[in-house]
């Protein structure tokens, strides 16, 4: 699911700025400041204005400290062990409305 909504929302961010090419969401993220080149889903759903409509929140690990949105894609690459499932299980739902939104929108 990570991956999709990744994707997804990648493609609307080239879409609404009028870019084509991975390359040229990458010069016009590094050129903004912005972060939305790499797997930082809560600098895209900003981009795209949907933040406090889909929020995405950290997700505390068993061991310690906790997984930002940020490195999602970390957490599920490689398995860490979560301390509070209903944490993961709620991101996973906040992904699954996002990737109904920007069904809505490509």
């Amino acid at each position: 699911m990570f991956y999709s909504v990744e994707c997804g929302l990648k493609s609307l961010i080239m879409k609404n700025i009028g870019k084509n090419t991975y390359e040229e969401l990458r010069k016009y993220s590094e050129e903004q400041g912005k972060r939305v080149h790499g797997h930082d889903l809560k600098a895209m759903t900003q981009e795209v204005g949907i933040e406090h409509q889909y929020p995405l929140k950290r997700i505390r690990l068993a061991k310690e400290g906790s997984c930002a949105p940020e490195r999602y894609n970390e957490l599920w690459r490689y398995g860490a062990a979560i301390e509070d499932e209903e944490e993961e299980i709620k991101a996973e739902n906040t992904l699954e409305k996002i990737a109904e939104w920007i069904e809505q929108r490509l």
